[in-house]
C-alpha cells in the first residue's frame, strides 16, 4: 500500500510497501530483556513495541531501555499504555507524559506512541517531546469495549492528524460484522482523507481480517506476537507473515 506520506523507523518505512509487523516486548526488569530478544531470533519482525507499562517499577524503567537499546537494531516504538486503554499503567497524565518525555530524551525509542485522548497539556508536552527527540509520534486510542460508528472513527483519526501525529492508529472492539466492517470503511477513508500512515485495528477473532488484510483499506502495519500477545487477536508473526504476501502487495 501507499499513502501520500511515510515514516522512517531507520530502514523501515511505514507507509511504503508491504504491511510492516510490530511485535510486542513486555519485560518487566532488565533481566527479561536478554530472553524476550532471543525469542525473535528468525521471526519476521519489523518493528519493537516496547511495552514500557509492564515494567514493574516504571523507576526501573530506564534500565530496561538501555538494555533493549544496546541489545537489539530493530527499531523500538516506545508505549506506555495506561490502564483507561487496556494497559497496565496507573500514572495520572502527568506522571505518564513526565516518564515517556524523560525516556526519549536519554534516546531510548525510535518512535512514540501517544495516547491524545489524556489531558491536552500531556498530549502536547509529549508531542514536544517526540519533536526534541526527532522521533514520529503515533497517536492512539483504544476501545476494548465497543466500535464506535464510521464518523466517531474517523473524528479520532482526524483529531490525531490536527494534533500533528505522524501516524494515526485506532483500535476497536468488534460486537458483529458490521462492526468490522464500520472499522475498515473508516480506515480507507482516513487513509485516503489524512495521507498519512495509519494502523487500524478490529480486535479479537472476529476482527483478525483486519490484521491480515488492513492494507487492502489503508493500514501500513498490524501487531502480532512471539510469545505474551498484548491485544486480543494478535496472530504469531510467523503464521502472519505468509498471510501479509498475499493481502500487503503494493
Amino acid at each position: 500500500m501507499s499513502t501520500t506520506s511515510t515514516v522512517r523507523l531507520h530502514s523501515t518505512v511505514l507507509g511504503e510497501g508491504r504491511t510492516k509487523i510490530i511485535v510486542p516486548l513486555m519485560p518487566r526488569a532488565s533481566a527479561d530483556v536478554a530472553p524476550a530478544l532471543a525469542a525473535l531470533a528468525g521471526q519476521p519482525v519489523d518493528i519493537i513495541e516496547w511495552r514500557v507499562d509492564h515494567v514493574s517499577d516504571p523507576e526501573l524503567a530506564v534500565g530496561v531501555g538501555v538494555a533493549l537499546r544496546t541489545s537489539t537494531a530493530l527499531p523500538i516504538l516506545l508505549t506506555y499504555r495506561t490502564d483507561r486503554e487496556g494497559g497496565l499503567g496507573t500514572l495520572d497524565d502527568a506522571g505518564y507524559a513526565e516518564l515517556v518525555a524523560r525516556l526519549l530524551r536519554l534516546e531510548l525509542a525510535d518512535a512514540v506512541d501517544v495516547e491524545y485522548a489524556r489531558s491536552a497539556t500531556a498530549v502536547a508536552s509529549l508531542l514536544d517531546a517526540a519533536r526534541a527527540a526527532g522521533v514520529p509520534a503515533v497517536a492512539s486510542f483504544h476501545d476494548f469495549a465497543s466500535t464506535p460508528g464510521r464518523e466517531a472513527l474517523l473524528g479520532h483519526l482526524r483529531a490525531q492528524d490536527e494534533l500533528g501525529a505522524d501516524v494515526l492508529k485506532i483500535a476497536v472492539t468488534p460486537r458483529n460484522a458490521a462492526d468490522v466492517a464500520e472499522l475498515l470503511a473508516a480506515s480507507a477513508a482516513a487513509a485516503a482523507a489524512f495521507g498519512k500512515p495509519l494502523i487500524a485495528i478490529s480486535m479479537g477473532r472476529l476482527g483478525l481480517v483486519s490484521r491480515v488484510a488492513g492494507a487492502v483499506f489503508g493500514s501500513c502495519a498490524t501487531f502480532a506476537t512471539v510469545g505474551e500477545a498484548s491485544a486480543p487477536g494478535q496472530l504469531p508473526a510467523a503464521q502472519l507473515a505468509p498471510l501479509l504476501e498475499v493481502f500487503g502487495r503494493e
